[in-house]
Parts: structure tokens; C-alpha cells; sequence
């Protein structure tokens, strides 16, 4: 009988990258949770994904409890542990922090006369978004480089860090809401706007398409949630 293929998480490990099983089976988790491929909710059962990644309970416990204390993972003394949900009040957070975030990009970026710079390197990822629409994860994964793009433009180091700590959050939420009905032209669409205020050197239409683009994954939120509910 020929051997079992390597499960993905431990094909990198070698001589040069030494392995840390707990911190792969942490990050593999942490990847299913932002995807959305662990819904919202769901129950983490130890010996499951033990079985799933070839792995002993042990570095499984150590990844859920890492989890656990970053908030991705709800687990009660003497219960199992889940996936957390997004609650209104943390996705109202999260907007908030984006909003502050990226507008501030923004303003330093025309502050710095770069716009149109920047917009032809925000062309190839919005194009990548076009080319993936049909695979969910992979437009988000885009549109998340789109984003990212604008932020470490500024080349403000700080800025980038908390980016960096709401990315996943900001991820899950959009692979959550375009499962509910957002569709991904739409979506795109209003990427290409952001483009041309870039462009076009256009600070307040820059601004405004901003902002209705985070509203419009806010209010795509608060239709999945009230479809939920019923």
C-alpha cells in the first residue's frame, strides 16, 4: 500500500522552515474561520480535526486555546469549544476601524500627490477580482490585496499594523456577506470607482466612493444577519 499523501499543512516543513505543529494546525483553523468554511457558531470537535490533519489532540488543544484567547474561538470551561460569531456590535466595530483607517490612507495619499500612481497598481488587482468572481474566496482574497494596496501606499509602518489586525476580521465579514447575495460585479464595480477617484486625482469623489462602498457591505451585512433570523 503506498504511503498517505502529506496533508497541505505540513508539505512546507524542512530543513529551512522547521516544523511547529501547533502553529500550522493554528493557522490552518484560523484560514477555515476567515473563509468561512468553519461557519459562524459551529463546534470545534478535538478528536475531528485531529483526524482531519493527521494530527494528534494535543497540538489541536494548543491551537484552539491560541484561538480561544484571540477571540476567533468561543470555548467555555468544560465545554467544547466553537466558532465565535460576528455580532452586530463587532461588526459595527470593525466598520468603524476600517472607516477611520482607509479614509486616513486616503487623505495621505492625495496629501502626498501619489493618486494616479497608485492607481495603476490598483488596476492588475481589481482585474484579478474581474478574473476570479466566479470562486468566492479567491475575488476576496483579491479584493482584500486591493485594499491592502491602498493602506501600505501611505508607507506609514504603524498604519499598516492595524490594518494587519483587522484584515481577517474585514475578510470574514466580506466572504460572509457575498455568500448572503452580494454579488461580486457589484462589487467590483465599485472598486473600479475607487480607481478612477485615484485617477482622476479626486479627493471628495475618492472619499465618498469609499465610504459607500463600506456602506454597502454594511447594509449586505444586516441583510444576512436579518435573514438569519428568521
Amino acid at each position: 500500500m503506498a504511503p498517505a499523501a502529506a496533508h497541505p499543512l505540513f508539505e512546507r516543513a524542512g530543513p529551512d522552515r522547521p516544523l511547529n505543529l501547533s502553529g500550522r494546525i493554528y493557522e490552518d483553523i484560523k484560514s477555515r474561520i476567515i473563509e468561512v468554511r468553519l461557519a459562524p457558531g459551529v463546534a470545534l470537535d478535538e478528536r475531528t480535526l485531529a483526524g482531519e490533519l493527521g494530527a494528534s489532540r494535543t497540538p489541536v488543544r494548543e491551537a484552539l486555546r491560541r484561538l480561544a484567547l484571540e477571540g476567533w474561538v468561543v470555548w467555555p470551561e468544560r465545554r467544547q469549544a466553537c466558532v465565535r460569531g460576528i455580532t452586530p456590535n463587532d461588526a459595527a466595530e470593525i466598520f468603524s476601524v476600517r472607516d477611520m483607517l482607509e479614509i486616513y490612507a486616503v487623505n495621505a495619499i492625495f496629501d502626498s500627490k501619489e493618486p494616479r500612481f497608485l492607481a495603476g497598481q490598483l488596476v492588475p488587482l481589481s482585474n484579478q477580482m474581474r478574473e476570479h468572481a466566479g470562486e468566492r474566496i479567491a475575488f476576496i482574497k483579491a479584493d482584500m490585496a486591493f485594499h491592502s494596496q491602498i493602506i501600505r501606499h501611505t508607507g506609514n509602518s504603524r498604519l499598516c499594523g492595524l490594518w494587519d489586525r483587522i484584515a481577517g476580521e474585514v475578510m470574514r465579514i466580506a466572504i460572509y456577506t457575498l455568500s448572503g447575495g452580494r454579488k461580486p460585479r457589484t462589487v467590483h464595480n465599485e472598486h473600479e470607482a475607487l480607481i478612477e477617484g485615484f485617477w482622476s486625482a479626486d479627493r471628495e469623489l475618492t472619499i465618498r466612493e469609499m465610504r459607500k462602498h463600506h456602506g454597502m457591505i454594511a447594509r449586505a451585512y444586516q441583510d444576512k444577519l436579518d435573514k438569519s433570523r428568521h
